[in-house]
């Protein structure tokens, strides 16, 4: 078993393409750390493996954003480990 992290690289077309729909109301910070756990990840926003996520924060008084992996990309890298 590799110990190796995953890597996701992204075009500057893809990267407009993000903010503008699936990070869709990011601040710039909240953006650039989703940008970074994805590629740090390996995981994939556009075949929906990993979500930024805006909730309320009843401390703050805003909307913060959080990152949601899916149920599929937990999954998978545990399957693959056990065989």
């Amino acid at each position: 078993m590799s110990t190796e992290l995953a890597t996701i690289a992204f075009t500057p077309e893809k990267l407009d393409l993000l903010k503008r729909t699936i990070c869709q109301g990011s601040t710039d910070d909240e953006f650039e750390l989703f940008a970074n756990v994805c590629r740090r990840t390996g995981l994939d926003p556009f075949a929906r493996q990993i979500f930024a996520v805006k909730r309320w924060d009843s401390q703050l008084k805003r909307n913060t954003m959080a990152v949601q992996v899916s149920r599929s990309s937990i999954r998978v890298p545990n399957a693959e480990s056990s065989s």
